[in-house]
C-alpha cells in the first residue's frame, strides 16, 4: 500500500499521507519525513523518544505531529526510522525510534505549514495532507 506521495506547489512541497487507520497515517508521516529529508542515507546511532500531544482535531494533531518531528530534526538532527502512535479523541502518545542524519539533507525543510491541511477518510482509507516550506 502507498504510504505517502508528494505533490509540487510553488516553491514548496506538498505531501499526501495514507493509512488504513488514522494512527497509521501519523506513523506513515514519520516514514515520509525520513525519506524526504534523508533519502536513502543511513542514520547513525539509536534514539528513542516518547511524544505526547493534545489537540482538538485530527487535522490539528497531524500538523502538530509533523511540526514536532521536524523540530527534532532541526534541533538534534534526529530523523525517525519508525513510530508507534496511539490516538485518543483529544491527543496522542507516541514512541518514535530514529537516529542522527550526519550528512547534508536530501531536502531541507524550513517549516510545516497549514496550507492544504486536511485529514479525512476517503472510501476505506484515510488521507492527510499538508505543505512543507522548503
Amino acid at each position: 500500500m502507498l504510504r505517502y506521495r508528494t505533490f509540487p506547489t510553488t516553491a514548496d512541497l506538498g505531501v499526501f499521507v495514507y493509512g488504513r487507520t488514522p494512527q497509521e497515517v501519523f506513523e506513515n508521516f514519520a516514514y515520509a519525513l525520513r525519506k524526504i529529508v534523508g533519502g536513502k542515507k543511513k542514520l547513525k546511532g539509536s534514539w528513542e523518544k516518547r511524544i505526547e500531544l493534545d489537540f482538538p482535531s485530527l487535522e490539528m494533531g497531524f500538523f502538530l505531529w509533523a511540526s514536532e518531528l521536524l523540530f527534532l530534526y532541526d534541533t538534534e538532527k534526529i530523523l525517525p526510522s519508525s513510530a508507534r502512535v496511539e490516538l485518543s479523541s483529544t491527543g496522542l502518545q507516541a514512541r518514535v525510534l530514529g537516529g542522527k542524519l550526519l550528512s547534508p539533507p536530501k531536502t531541507y525543510i524550513k517549516a510545516v505549514t497549514m496550507h492544504r491541511l486536511s485529514f479525512r477518510k476517503i472510501n476505506s482509507r484515510w488521507r492527510a495532507s499538508l505543505v512543507l516550506d522548503l
